[in-house]
């Protein structure tokens, strides 16, 4: 095959190096790849320190020591009595149970409006998940913390439900 000349008399080959537009689309497709890889690896590295297992409270409480450093969530109800509070450095300590099985829990930080004890008004419990890991001292750390009262949200719900049969608007 014969060689393009330009007008300043050179090749086409020789303004590239050679062959050198095909090792420029090698470079650019292996960088490429590494940078693909890259993101691939500290994307799994990422969801892997930040992944959870849901677990209940007596599979927490039977494996305390196997879990000891990892990252847990789990949900119950606060047992009546239990919660501690100190409203100037938010810190609480409560038991939660659930079928059972209890587990204190020492959390720092704000919690939602419905976040408390059992109240005999209502007869509520107000249901309780926390994430965080076990410690050797047999409490479970919160990092953080989510409450429903499953009885308020019921009578939200019936009487939304109310509201919409009779047609009248909320």
């Amino acid at each position: 095959m014969k060689a393009v000349r330009g007008q300043g008399g050179t090749s086409v080959e020789q303004a590239l190096g050679q062959g050198g537009g095909f090792r420029l689309n090698k470079r650019l497709v292996i960088g490429i790849g590494v940078i693909v890889l890259a993101v691939a690896y500290l994307l799994v590295n990422g969801l892997r320190d930040n992944m959870a297992y849901y677990l209940e409270v007596h599979e927490v409480v039977d494996r305390q020591a196997s879990l000891s450093g990892q990252r847990v969530r789990m949900g119950g109800n606060i047992v009546n009595g239990s919660l501690i509070s100190n409203m100037q450095t938010l810190e609480r300590s409560f038991v939660l149970e659930q079928g059972g099985a209890t587990i204190p829990v020492q959390y720092t930080g704000p919690v939602p409006d419905i976040f408390g004890d059992f109240d005999p008004e209502t007869n509520s419990q107000v249901l309780v998940i926390v994430e965080g890991q076990m410690h050797g001292d047999g409490a479970f750390h919160a990092t953080s913390l989510q409450a429903q009262c499953p009885s308020r949200m019921q009578a939200k719900l019936a009487a939304a439900n109310q509201a919409k049969q009779s047609g009248t608007p909320q």
